[in-house]
């Protein structure tokens, strides 16, 4: 594993433990200044987690791997726009 998994995978997990000291404090009802503080930092934690995966994207450190994203697919018109010539097939060029 690289060291930016780690980092995600860290940052997903504190996330995760925040959002659980906020369902504590919101379940104890004592404290809502904790509740506060809970949600600010976990939409903190989040906003930033977010932005760093889309500067890893934009910087070319985190590629898609699927075959999905490795072959374009084209869409075929229907057979009534090529029969009326509206619409030429690329193979037919």
């Amino acid at each position: 594993m690289t060291t930016s998994n780690w980092v995600i995978g860290g940052l997903l997990l504190s996330v995760i433990v925040v959002l659980f000291y906020g369902l504590v404090a919101l379940l104890k009802g004592r404290q809502p200044q904790r509740l506060v503080r809970s949600l600010t930092v976990r939409i903190g934690l989040s906003v930033f987690l977010f932005v760093l995966l889309v500067l890893g994207w934009k910087l070319g450190l985190w590629t898609p791997k699927t075959p999905a994203f490795e072959s374009v697919s084209v869409a075929v018109p229907s057979p009534w726009l090529t029969s009326a010539g509206l619409v030429n097939h690329p193979w037919e060029a």
